[in-house]
């Protein structure tokens, strides 16, 4: 996957009104990839809804509200350009391909 001009992020990390400490926003990007249909390249616009509740440990995972999904952090900081990689590739379809011509 090749990022195709400039990613647009809006993240914000604070803590709500119950004590999680979180990071929300939104992430959007223009994505270059081989279709699967032609083998060529297609340009897909890619939006990703962030909200994610930092925990220490996977086993507080299921115990979070279901507006969030759970990110374990340790020790060291929060690599944020994993995190929205990681975003972008989930917010990636099953199958890369152009538009269907007609129909």
């Amino acid at each position: 996957m090749e990022v195709a001009g400039v990613a647009e992020i809006d993240l914000e990390l604070g803590l709500d009104d119950e004590g999680y400490r979180s990071i929300t926003g939104s992430i959007k990007a223009r994505a270059i990839v081989q279709c699967q249909r032609c083998l060529g390249p297609v340009a897909l616009d890619l939006a990703a809804d962030v909200a994610l509740a930092m925990v220490w440990a996977e086993k507080e995972i299921p115990a979070l509200p279901s507006r969030y999904d759970g990110i374990v952090v340790g020790q060291d900081p929060v690599d944020l350009h994993a995190l929205i990689e990681e975003e972008l590739l989930l917010a990636m379809p099953l199958v890369a391909a152009h538009p269907p011509v007609g129909g």
